[in-house]
């Protein structure tokens, strides 16, 4: 199995195209990360619902910020199907 371990989310939230490369190269799986809504790569809920669209093609890792979220921030992100954290 080929998993592509470090993906962003397209802009606009559109992955036709990333799918299209994945299924090219043989990769199986990405695991999506979301970041922080500035820098435009998709935030936890672009993230959250391309995986519902594709679960068997992407896992979600949510973004949680140190400074700012609590840690009932995790506890959430993994009620919602986040496997991991950036």
């Amino acid at each position: 199995m080929i998993i592509d371990g470090h993906v962003h989310c397209p802009e606009g939230g559109d992955v036709k195209a990333l799918l299209e490369t994945y299924d090219k190269a043989g990769i199986e799986i990405g695991a999506m990360l979301a970041t922080p809504p500035i820098y435009g790569h998709g935030d936890n809920d672009t993230v959250e619902k391309i995986v519902r669209q594709h679960p068997d093609r992407f896992v979600a890792l949510g973004f949680v910020d140190l400074d700012r979220d609590t840690p009932d921030k995790v506890s959430e992100l993994a009620d919602r199907g986040f496997v991991g954290l950036k």
